[in-house]
């Protein structure tokens, strides 16, 4: 989601139909540094509200990362069922900063590894 923005934010949104759902699940891998990168994730409510549901980066305070393929899992119960999705990132400056995503679902698949990562590693 993140690729060597330079002040810049990326933004994804997606609407779909209401979904119950207790967890939702990716994979995720990079770096981003504490101080000045943010990446958060949002669900859309049953009354149309975007609710936080995780934030990385400067909510932590901390530099983060993840070497290899990490899967993230999401506690969205209190927002169910939802509605849709919106992710947002912020890198301050192209620098040493990436994060990257993929397989977002609100199904536990029973995989242990990234499926289709794009990385040659399938």
């Amino acid at each position: 989601m993140i690729s060597y923005l330079d002040w810049e934010t990326s933004e994804l949104s997606q609407d779909f139909a209401s979904v119950s759902a207790d967890t939702l699940y990716f994979w995720g891998k990079g770096f981003m540094e504490g101080c000045c990168d943010d990446f958060i994730i949002y669900v859309k409510d049953s009354s149309d509200v975007y609710q936080q549901v995780l934030a990385l980066g400067t909510a932590v305070g901390d530099d983060q990362n993840w070497t290899s393929w990490t899967k993230f899992s999401i506690d969205v119960s209190a927002h169910t069922p939802i509605k849709g999705i919106k992710i947002y990132a912020f890198n301050d400056i192209a620098d040493s900063s990436t994060f990257i995503m993929d397989d977002f679902s609100s199904a536990n698949y029973s995989t242990d590894s990234v499926i289709n990562a794009g990385d040659g590693d399938w």
